[in-house]
């Protein structure tokens, strides 16, 4: 519902060396693998790409490289804070705004959130969660870097999230335009790549 979701689609905007471009995407058609890993045909085989760790890493480059900017949500999210997620929220609210999100505050511990990252996707929960993930990583707090990694883990766009064409297709021209577009902040793989000769080895051929 309009309630649970901040928007309904997705819109663009150890070091492993990156591939060309020219060779990580040769192809216009995608296809989505159980809503969570998107498919794309290369010149020498196939890309399997995990949408979520894929879009963790579009958010954080673009939070880390100072380039992100907000989008204004059609339905604000309002929150009510816990006593320490409210502490946390005053002591961290102006490194948040200067990484895209945007606030108002009402009476007691309620603030509503009416911004967020340019190509973030969330629910009300997903915000919950980032809150309560700030507050363990309290000491933290002044690491950029890591704050950037709670914000993108928590506004990526989600495994069994169904993409459109056009949403896969920007996901995937983003990854390959990022700095190291082949891990996420976590350092888990975000793509996969098979070969035609793995695959005839496979069947033998």
């Amino acid at each position: 519902s309009p309630a649970d979701f901040v928007q309904e689609t997705f819109i663009p905007y150890p070091e492993i060396p990156a591939m060309p471009y020219a060779t990580a995407r040769e192809t216009f058609e995608f296809w989505q693998l159980h809503n969570t890993y998107i498919l794309a045909q290369t010149s020498t085989g196939l890309i399997i790409v995990d949408q979520h760790a894929g879009h963790e890493r579009i958010i954080y480059e673009s939070i880390i490289n100072n380039k992100v900017s907000s989008q204004r949500l059609l339905f604000p999210i309002t929150l009510d804070l816990s006593p320490e997620e409210y502490r946390i929220y005053i002591k961290s609210k102006e490194l948040l705004e200067s990484m895209g999100l945007d606030f108002k505050e009402f009476s007691g511990r309620t603030i509503v959130i009416d911004a967020l990252p340019v190509e973030s996707r969330a629910t009300r929960e997903d915000l919950k969660e980032l809150f309560s993930e700030i507050v363990s990583v309290n000491k933290q707090l002044n690491d950029r870097r890591e704050l950037a990694k709670i914000i993108a883990c928590h506004t990526a766009i989600k495994a069994g999230q169904k993409l459109l064409p056009i949403e896969m297709q920007s996901l995937i021209d983003s990854l390959f335009a990022c700095e190291n577009p082949f891990i996420c902040p976590h350092g888990r793989p975000t793509v996969i790549k098979i070969s035609l000769d793995d695959l005839e080895k496979r069947f033998g051929r």
